[in-house]
């Protein structure tokens, strides 16, 4: 029964982590048209990271600046937390 229970957790748990990074692999023709749980025949994952650092606002990148304000508020919020 335990075997069960430990495969289900598996399963539950690991299966849409595996289905996220095979999903990143994938064009986006290919996310569509392709089996959702193997990878396409062209990895297109490198591309795809090209792809979401090179979109531009005025102050820069968006997706750095989200990296860059998450960073702000965990060390504002542990910093506040600590004392």
């Amino acid at each position: 029964m335990s075997e069960l229970f430990t495969l289900a957790f598996f399963a539950y748990f690991l299966l849409p982590l595996f289905w996220l990074f095979v999903a990143s692999t994938k064009s986006l023709s290919d996310l569509f048209s392709s089996f959702g749980l193997w990878f396409a025949g062209d990895v297109n994952l490198f591309q795809d990271i090209r792809d979401l650092l090179a979109v531009r606002t005025l102050d820069g990148g968006t997706y750095l600046v989200w990296i860059r304000s998450s960073v702000a508020a965990s060390r504002c919020s542990g910093s506040c937390s600590a004392r």
